[in-house]
């Protein structure tokens, strides 16, 4: 299905449940454009052979990449089950990218970065913009080893990301990279634009008067087992007024904490409770962390009012948007999809919804990230 595309970022989208078929309708929409860049953002239905297969046979000698989700954000708004696509035409836009292995040593990961900028073609003069984004496996548990060493080579180049989904399943997510998907990978796009952008983070909480502190920890698993040297899932269910067999997704999304990091607040977001009663969380956790019980304010209030405020009058020619799936499930409890759908379309929104998200140097949570895209003063778009 095609939706709005413009002269510059070209979008489509499908929900044919044929990976070919779907990767047909995609190319349709699209065109024959010379591109820069396409982004897949694809259920994990998809994510099979044959479709990394048929895009690359769709769009040859195009860089390709992208991953499985938790939801996507297409012209029409928020879908399951389907794939987007978000073009990057080759006359307004350089791209580069690379592949990183996150085993690999914190000087190797950073020499990475330095390579990409060296090997930039982009003229500055005609396209003057820059910013980067990183795709992460979210079920590796390695965004925050590979942004603390990808953020500070990146200098002044602003920078976001997303983890890859696996709708609710937490199972299995895969990314798109060199006409095969991978996982335990993270891909490191670098653009270059003739038009001005603007790398943004959405949160809608703030902190409140509850704190408590994580008393019993395994780090490399993002597993909590006692807080405030209770239990950590009776604890938490405690905190929030209810019961450890209660407790679901829904509660998750509804009753965050937050951790404070330079001066900011972030959210740790808990991904589920395990049937010792350990919390495993998306983001880094430790003994000794202090967690702050958040305060949530309107989510979709919030989000227009932070999407008129980035744009301030321009006008997007696409926001290229990672928004977490704890957000999405939020929306959806609350039946409010629809106009959730109707805001990401008046903002031209694309993406899909994440296992995580970056922003600069943070690895964050229960956040929207993104990058707005704004088109010619003159109308070009």
């Amino acid at each position: 299905m095609s939706g709005h595309t413009g002269q510059i970022i070209l979008r489509s989208w499908s929900d044919a449940p044929d990976p070919t078929q779907a990767i047909s309708e995609i190319a349709d929409g699209i065109g024959a454009r010379k591109l820069a860049l396409l982004c897949l953002f694809l259920s994990p239905e998809y994510a099979r052979p044959e479709f990394a297969a048929a895009a690359t046979r769709a769009f040859p000698d195009t860089l390709i990449i992208g991953c499985t989700t938790a939801g996507e954000i297409t012209p029409a708004g928020m879908r399951d089950n389907s794939v987007v696509a978000i073009a990057f035409t080759a006359e307004n836009f350089s791209v580069s990218a690379t592949c990183i292995d996150p085993e690999d040593a914190p000087d190797q990961l950073a020499g990475k970065v330095l390579d990409l900028i060296a090997a930039e073609q982009g003229n500055p003069a005609t396209l003057p913009h820059r910013f980067a984004f990183l795709l992460n496996d979210g079920l590796a548990r390695h965004e925050d080893r590979v942004i603390s060493a990808v953020s500070p080579s990146l200098g002044d180049i602003a920078h976001f990301g997303g983890s890859a989904g696996d709708g609710l399943e937490f199972s299995e997510t895969r990314l798109l990279w060199d006409g095969a998907f991978h996982k335990n990978i993270s891909i490191l796009t670098l653009v270059r634009s003739r038009l001005p952008i603007q790398v943004f983070r959405i949160e809608n909480f703030s902190p409140g008067p509850t704190r408590m502190v994580v008393t019993e920890a395994d780090p490399a698993e993002r597993l909590v087992s006692r807080i405030n040297d209770e239990p950590a899932a009776e604890e938490y269910a405690r905190l929030i007024g209810n019961s450890t067999s209660q407790l679901s997704p829904f509660h998750f999304a509804s009753h965050p904490v937050l951790v404070q990091a330079g001066g900011d607040y972030h959210v740790r977001a808990i991904q589920k409770v395990e049937e010792n009663g350990e919390i495993r969380f998306f983001s880094a956790v430790d003994q000794g962390l202090v967690l702050t019980m958040a305060e949530r304010h309107d989510l979709l209030h919030h989000l227009e009012e932070s999407l008129a405020r980035i744009v301030g009058g321009r006008r997007p020619e696409a926001m290229i948007g990672f928004d977490c799936v704890l957000r999405k499930i939020e929306i959806t409890s609350s039946q409010r999809v629809a106009e959730m759908s109707d805001l990401m379309r008046r903002y031209r929104v694309l993406g899909f919804n994440t296992y995580g998200e970056q922003h600069g140097a943070m690895h964050v949570n229960q956040t929207f990230t993104g990058v707005a895209i704004f088109a010619d003063e003159d109308g070009d778009a």
